[in-house]
């Protein structure tokens, strides 16, 4: 049995969309037989929580680091005044530097009564792999990096300034140069990290995310007869955008009269009031519903209560390089999936694998033409060929198991 401390941002119950791959991540260790320890922040006033997601994590040893209330968060920092614009406009790229202080501090705390095997950092943010990077040098202890995006050349961490992206540069160069193995959950991103750091190029390797088969029922079935139902789970607003989906939308109604009773499309998750007043605006909201985040077996239902799932990538969060968890939480879900996502390499997993329709996020004439496709399948009662055995590749278990089989290695002989 080993010791492994896991430094990660978000941690059950908290219901955001890094925590599936960290909670799953946490059992497999701990069913495996290690002793594990966490340092994470504590849930904040009002944030949306998910009690089931700690199931099985009984064991492990949690260390809470407690953060400002939403109202600070929201303008746009955990720090403030003059200290804000010197450290989250110029020097450090990253708006939860008072986590990662603190997270630092609790790490050399816990280190000094404790010897680990092992330290595991899980992104994001990405400056948690130096914090763990300081905390293993310090310690002597062997690190691995579990990377969710690509750090720097990832376009949504592309601020524009030559101070800031020199330091995220010289952040990622000491983080991968301590690093004992990195994983990433893309082949993209997996490529990119040895060709920047090549002392990681045969220590390197991709650990897809999953779908867990308990999340999803066999009692819900797709729904029968009535208007076509398309379902979109995450969160929307700032650069997530969903206009080309708004504007496909009114020009289906164009076309279609009557669309209200053909077509319903559910928008699941966070959303700001942008989304809320474009859809008002082109007065689709007889089509749109918005629904809040929900917990991620309700979300599974949701999945499954729908013809159809619709995937948009938004460039400013990786581009080529993007495969969100949700995606497979799709294949889990086994509907037909309408990706905006033409370019992209869960855009051409849809095709390859008959998974859906895949179109360019921006070109609202070939969504309102996929939406339409999707409708006149519907009526006529057309079921979708696409290829099964491609989802069960992905099936959570499989890729904890390869996980934490790497993990070991590092402090295995």
């Amino acid at each position: 049995m080993a010791k492994i401390l896991l430094i990660c941002y978000d941690f059950p119950p908290v219901n955001g969309s890094a925590v599936p791959r960290i909670r799953a991540m946490s059992r497999g260790l701990i069913q495996s037989g290690h002793e594990l320890f966490v340092i994470t922040r504590e849930p904040l006033d009002g944030e949306p929580l998910d009690s089931e997601s700690q199931n099985g994590l009984e064991p492990a040893r949690v260390y809470r680091i407690r953060l400002l209330p939403w109202r600070l968060r929201e303008r746009g920092s955990e720090t403030s005044g003059l200290f804000k614009r010197l450290v989250d406009k110029i020097l450090v790229p990253s708006t939860k530097t008072r986590f990662l202080l603190k997270a630092f501090q609790a790490g050399c705390r816990i280190c000094s009564h404790h010897k680990f095997d092992l330290i595991l950092s899980s992104t994001p943010p990405h400056e948690i792999n130096f914090v763990a990077a300081l905390l293993s040098k310090k310690f002597g202890i062997p690190l691995f990096i579990d990377l969710r995006d690509a750090w720097v050349g990832h376009p949504g961490l592309f601020r524009g300034k030559a101070a800031r992206n020199a330091v995220d540069s010289l952040l990622e160069r000491i983080s991968m140069r301590q690093a004992t193995f990195c994983t990433a959950v893309s082949d993209e991103i997996t490529e990119l990290v040895k060709k920047r750091h090549p002392r990681l190029s045969m220590k390197s390797e991709t650990v897809y995310n999953g779908w867990e088969e308990e999340y999803f029922s066999p009692g819900i079935t797709s729904p029968g007869s009535g208007p076509l139902i398309i379902s979109y789970l995450g969160s929307l607003g700032g650069h997530r955008s969903p206009e080309g989906l708004f504007q496909g939308l009114r020009l289906l109604k164009s076309r279609f009269p009557d669309l209200s009773a053909l077509l319903k499309v559910r928008l699941i998750g966070r959303c700001d009031d942008q989304p809320l007043q474009r859809a008002e605006e082109l007065n689709i909201r007889d089509i749109v519903t918005f629904h809040g985040q929900v917990p991620l077996r309700e979300a599974c239902a949701e999945m499954q209560r729908s013809h159809a799932l619709l995937l948009i990538l938004f460039p400013e969060e990786g581009g080529m390089q993007a495969l969100t968890g949700k995606f497979f939480y799709y294949l889990g879900a086994g509907r037909p999936i309408i990706a905006l996502a033409e370019g992209s390499l869960a855009g051409r997993w849809v095709n390859e694998h008959r998974l859906g329709i895949c179109v360019p996020p921006g070109d609202c004439v070939c969504i309102a033409s996929a939406i339409e496709e999707l409708m006149e399948r519907s009526q006529l009662g057309k079921s979708w060929n696409a290829d099964c055995e491609f989802a069960f590749k992905f099936r959570r278990d499989r890729q904890v198991e390869r996980l934490v089989c790497l993990v070991e290695s590092c402090f295995r002989k």
